[in-house]
Order: C-alpha cells, then sequence, then structure tokens
C-alpha cells in the first residue's frame, strides 16, 4: 500500500476493474488533474 494514501493499491486495482467503463479521456495526461472529480 502506498505510505501517502491509504488502500491506494487497492483503488488502482478497483479501477482497473472498472477501466472499460470511464472514457479513454480519464487516463491522458491532460484529464489527470480532473480525476479526483470522478470520486
Amino acid at each position: 500500500d502506498s505510505p501517502l494514501y491509504k488502500g491506494y493499491k487497492s483503488i488502482m486495482i478497483f479501477a482497473k476493474l472498472k477501466a472499460r467503463e470511464l472514457a479513454d479521456e480519464v487516463f491522458t495526461l491532460t484529464y489527470m488533474p480532473n480525476i479526483e472529480s470522478l470520486r
């Protein structure tokens, strides 16, 4: 797990499982700053 974010690893695994439901733009560098809005 990441020392900065508790449960971060689990979130990444969950994100990979749900990746097909997200638009490709979510994974672009331009969209990165907006990821917080997905929570």
